[in-house]
């Protein structure tokens, strides 16, 4: 996977749009150009395209600095939101969140209860 770097901002920047990987961009919008995004430029008009990489902290250090720069009036955060299968979410849901769960710390069972965090795991 490539993790695509802010090189270049533009202050007058609207909606800062984030995803983790291209797939996720792809299936919100069409960015203006791909391969200067994946060869670590964002493009910007009113509209800035950044590729995060995968994970809480890529995402917080990659949106950071791209928000320090460019200061956009908005950041959507777009992706799979969790939605695994036998969620019952499909592409193009809308969600908001109740509850956040760190799944990146944690392991998924074939049978319920599903999702466990490593926390409460009896290792």
């Amino acid at each position: 996977m490539t993790l695509c770097r802010w090189t270049r901002y533009n202050r007058d920047m609207e909606t800062l749009v984030c995803a983790a990987t291209l797939m996720e961009l792809r299936a919100f919008c069409a960015p203006p150009d791909e391969a200067a995004l994946c060869n670590g430029h964002v493009q910007h008009s009113t509209n800035g395209f950044l590729l995060t990489g995968v994970g809480i902290p890529c995402a917080l250090a990659t949106v950071l600095e791209a928000a320090r720069e460019a200061r956009p009036a908005r950041i959507l955060n777009i992706g799979i939101a969790g939605a695994y299968p036998g969620s019952g979410l499909g592409l193009g849901d809308i969600v908001m969140g109740e509850s956040e769960v760190y799944g990146d710390v944690g392991f998924e069972l074939p049978e319920p209860p599903h999702f466990q965090p490593a926390r409460g795991a009896a290792f």
